[in-house]
């Protein structure tokens, strides 16, 4: 079995930073659909980029951004249910099917607000801001690093009234390097 680049105390701190993140979202979603919503952290694994982009079903709604200052690509996917719990909110109308441009500005907003938590969870550790955030609903199409690079998998399980699913984080290494050493402090 090959060493993992991220050891087990700095994937511990990877965690804690990110509960910041899932109150965040919970918090968001709470006052978007107007209703409870429950974010916990669902799991925090390593495995390849490939494994990850197989995970996802097709079509998707994956977001892909760059976090600066570390220079490195981010993946954020929501899962079916997830994303459409927001649709049906906003528009009163079953979604399904390709997403359409309407879908698509709902999608947005929540997004938008997603990563505005996302960079003030980081803030402990570093500044940082998301920018060139682009959907894709084509997980084969989402290609930030190689197959067989490292990512460290970040799963939020989210629970809707009658809906469940998850909100997931994919930092490939190398978008995490830089910073690595700030999580063993």
């Amino acid at each position: 079995m090959n060493k993992t680049p991220v050891t087990k105390d700095q994937q511990r701190a990877i965690e804690a930073l990110h509960v910041d993140f899932a109150n965040r979202m919970e918090k968001h979603f709470t006052a978007f659909v107007g209703v409870v919503v429950d974010s916990d952290i669902a799991f925090v694994d390593q495995t390849t980029y490939a494994e990850f982009i197989m995970s996802l079903p097709n079509p998707s709604v994956s977001y892909k951004f760059t976090v600066q200052p570390l220079d490195g690509p981010v993946v954020l996917d929501f899962s079916l249910p997830v994303a459409y719990q927001f649709i049906e909110h906003e528009l009163s109308a079953k979604a399904e099917g390709p997403i359409t441009d309407a879908e698509r500005s709902v999608l947005a907003n929540v997004v938008r607000n997603v990563l505005r938590g996302l960079e003030s969870c980081w803030t402990p550790i570093e500044k940082v801001e998301v920018v060139d955030a682009v959907l894709e609903t084509n997980p084969e199409a989402i290609c930030i690093v190689d197959p067989s690079d490292i990512v460290i998998l970040i799963a939020f399980q989210i629970h809707f009234q009658h809906a469940n699913g998850l909100v997931t984080l994919a930092y490939p290494y190398k978008t995490l390097e830089s910073v690595l050493s700030k999580f063993d402090a």
